[in-house]
Formats: C-alpha cells, sequence, structure tokens
C-alpha cells in the first residue's frame, strides 16, 4: 500500500514537470468544436436549396457543419479562425433586424418615394422621402446618393417583413419647426372654440335676420 502511494506522487510529479497546469488554448493542430444555437425555421435558410449554401460555408471555412432539428449547430475545424469565420456567416444568414435597431449602411438604390439601404445578408430597407430630413425634402438625391454611407433607425417592420428605417429619427428636432406647429394647433383651437353669431346649424347666416326678427315680433 506504501510502495503503490509513493509510486503514484512518482507519477505525478513527472507529469508536472512535463506541464504543471492545463494550457490556456488548445494546441494550433488540434481538433476544436464550437455551436451556434438558430431557430428551427432558419435551419433551411443555413443549409439553402439542395444544399447550397452550407456547402458553400464549408468551402469558403474549410470547416465541417453539423445540424440538429432542434436548430443546433456544431462546428468542427482544428483552425479556430476557420470556426469563428463560418459562425459569423452562420448568424448573418439568420440574423434579423428589430424595430429601434441603429444601422450605418450603404445606399444601394434611389427611388422618387425614397432610397433603399442595405442592412446585412439579403437585407434591405426602405427610408421613405419624408425620413430623410426634418425639412420637406423635393428630391431624394438632394440628401443621399448610392454608395453613400448613412445612419439609420428601424421603425417599423409589416406583417410581410417589408422594413422601414428613418434618418430623421435620429436627427434633433429643428425648434423653428417645433414653434410652428404648435402655433398652428394653438391657432387651431381658437378658432375652433368660438362659433360665428347669426349662423344657423348648417353653419350658414340668415339672408335677412332683421325681417325674421319682424316677424316674431308680429305673431307675439
Amino acid at each position: 500500500m506504501a510502495q503503490a502511494k509513493v509510486a503514484r506522487f512518482e507519477i505525478l510529479d513527472v507529469i508536472e514537470s512535463a506541464i504543471a497546469e492545463p494550457r490556456p488554448e488548445l494546441a494550433p493542430t488540434a481538433p476544436k468544436i464550437d455551436s451556434i444555437q438558430i431557430p428551427v425555421d432558419k435551419i433551411k435558410v443555413v443549409i439553402g436549396k439542395g444544399g447550397e449554401t452550407i456547402d458553400k460555408i464549408i468551402a469558403e471555412t474549410g470547416v465541417t457543419i453539423d445540424i440538429d432539428e432542434e436548430g443546433l449547430v456544431q462546428i468542427f475545424s482544428s483552425d479556430q479562425d476557420a470556426i469563428n469565420h463560418a459562425k459569423a456567416i452562420i448568424s448573418d444568414l439568420v440574423r434579423e433586424a428589430k424595430v429601434g435597431e441603429v444601422y450605418t449602411v450603404p445606399v444601394v438604390r434611389i427611388e422618387k418615394f425614397g432610397a433603399f439601404v442595405h442592412l446585412f445578408n439579403k437585407t434591405d430597407a426602405l427610408i421613405h422621402i419624408s425620413e430623410l430630413a426634418w425639412e420637406r425634402t423635393e428630391h431624394v438625391e438632394d440628401v443621399v446618393e448610392v454608395g453613400g454611407t448613412v445612419t439609420v433607425k428601424i421603425i417599423k417592420i409589416d406583417e410581410k417583413g417589408r422594413i422601414d428605417a428613418s434618418i430623421k429619427a435620429l436627427l434633433p428636432k429643428p425648434e423653428k419647426l417645433e414653434d410652428g406647429e404648435n402655433g398652428g394647433e394653438h391657432r387651431h383651437r381658437r378658432r375652433s372654440h368660438h362659433k360665428p353669431r347669426n349662423h344657423n346649424e348648417s353653419g350658414e347666416a340668415p339672408k335677412n335676420p332683421d325681417k325674421s326678427e319682424t316677424k316674431e315680433q308680429t305673431e307675439e
């Protein structure tokens, strides 16, 4: 028993002399694995038609990819950079824009009614001409140009997944515009509180108010 204990300690001493503690990182050539969880309805997006998308990722990065029915994606490779690259591609494929998010993105198309910007992957958003600036915009090209970069905020996503973005939502509202709008509301309220006299229910004035009063007095 005592001899076995001594032998065990001798073995541990040999091991510690070779490596005193675990390495913080695996050796460059050691096999590695990483994983990412994706929504089940996005599995077909990552795989693609006939496996076209996932085959392209594998060919580009050199990794091995396995996806189960629950949306767990496992990525295998001895190259950590390749794993990270594949993981970034997959994350981008399943990414979805959310209302309130802010992006700095390129303008890819201009129409009379607004400009389209590219958010990520195959996802674009529309900036309506009224959302380009607080001031009235006559032409979209007065504010943005194709190839230019703008910072936008996502303000709406409809039931079909169409995305509306705004530049205006990130800009301070001009003081003059605020004063003009408030003044207009005030004047509107004042007009609505006073009904002109000598008007009937339809809003028209009697043709001869004096004769009407004379007739009423005569009947009395």
